[in-house]
C-alpha cells in the first residue's frame, strides 16, 4: 500500500530544521494534517497487525497543481515547502516498486540548500531523486512577476527567504 499523506502531517511548528521523518508529529492545518497522521498510523497498525507493505509518502505543496503565492510576509512558515508533480509521480513509481520495505514514511520535497523537510530517508530506502528544486520554481515565477508588471519586492523576499534559510541550516 502507498499511501499519499502530506507534509501537514507532522507540522512545523517547534521543529528542527530539516524536518525529519522521525521528528515528534505536530500536525499543521487543523484536520487535514491530523486526518494524514491519523492515516499514517493506520498503515503502521495494518503494517504490524497483518504484514502488509506500507509506505506513507509525505509530499509538500504539489505545483504546477498548486499556484505558488508569495506571501506578504516573507516569515510565513510553511510556503517554501514544494515538489514538482513530476517528481511526485517518481516518488510514488520508486515506493509502487520498492522491496523489503514493511513500513515506511518519507518526504516527498524539492532538494536544495534551504529545504525545509530532509529527504534523506527517501532518497536511501526509496532511490528518490528529485530533479526540478524550489530555486528553479521561485525563478521562473520571479520572471514570471516582471514580465506582468509584478511587485519589484518579489526578488527582494527570495532573496530575504533563502538567506534566512541557509543560515538556520548552516
Amino acid at each position: 500500500v502507498v499511501y499519499t499523506s502530506s507534509i501537514c502531517a507532522i507540522g512545523y511548528e517547534g521543529l528542527e530544521l530539516p524536518i525529519k521523518e522521525t521528528a515528534k508529529p505536530n500536525p499543521s492545518d487543523g484536520m487535514y494534517g491530523f486526518s494524514k497522521y491519523m492515516g499514517e498510523q493506520l498503515c503502521e497498525f495494518y503494517s504490524k497487525s497483518y504484514g502488509i507493505s506500507t509506505l506513507c509518502l509525505r509530499t509538500a505543496t504539489v505545483v504546477p497543481k498548486h499556484k505558488v503565492v508569495f506571501p506578504v510576509d516573507p516569515n510565513t512558515p510553511n510556503w517554501y515547502g514544494y515538489v514538482d508533480i513530476r517528481d511526485v509521480v517518481c516518488a510514488f513509481d520508486l515506493a509502487i516498486n520498492v522491496d523489503n520495505v514493511k513500513h515506511g514514511v518519507f518526504h516527498i520535497n524539492a532538494e536544495n540548500t534551504f529545504m525545509k523537510y530532509d529527504i534523506t530517508a527517501a532518497k536511501t530506502i526509496l532511490g528518490f531523486k528529485p530533479l526540478h528544486n524550489n530555486v528553479e520554481l521561485l525563478t521562473k515565477q520571479h520572471e514570471k512577476a516582471q514580465r506582468g508588471g509584478g511587485s519589484p519586492s518579489v526578488k527582494q523576499q527570495l532573496f530575504s527567504i533563502a538567506t534566512r534559510l541557509r543560515d538556520k541550516l548552516s
